[in-house]
């Protein structure tokens, strides 16, 4: 029997200096450890994901706040704002038509943006309030 597979999807630092790794393994649970800016673990948290989800991008805000990313079938997905180890908000994020939400940022605003890959060769950047709603959508095609 072969070892689960298990991957980083993710990594972002804080304005605090702690590196947050978020994990996501075979089984539907997600894995987020913090390490101090000399390499110390300081601490480990799991959680079980949202039906159908896994885990797909990790960002930290301006207040040190924790945003994680599940993505699920297309078009569908989750933002969690965690502090410290509670979830604070659980935003609903949808994009008719799009692929997987695959990766996200938050700016100086606390104002999250999701990278969706629609095909191999096109995305979307969702960017939403703060509060949740929506502000815009952009479509980006292919680099060459």
């Amino acid at each position: 029997m072969a070892p689960p597979k298990i991957a980083v999807v993710g990594a972002a630092v804080g304005p605090d200096g702690i590196t947050r790794v978020l994990w996501q393994g075979a089984s539907p649970t997600a894995v987020l450890w913090e390490i101090s800016a000399t390499g110390q673990l300081v601490s480990s948290m799991t959680w079980a994901a949202p039906a159908g989800q896994t885990a797909t991008g990790i960002a930290v805000g301006p207040d040190n706040r924790k945003y994680l990313l599940w993505s699920g079938a297309a078009g569908q997905g989750q933002i969690w704002t965690m502090s410290g180890r509670k979830i604070i908000r659980n935003l609903p994020i949808s994009l008719p038509g799009a692929g997987r939400a695959s990766s996200l940022v938050v700016g100086a605003s606390s104002d999250p943006r999701v990278f969706w890959r629609d095909t191999e060769t096109t995305g979307r950047l969702q960017t939403f309030l703060a509060n949740g709603s929506v502000v815009s959508v952009r479509v980006f095609p292919a680099y060459h």
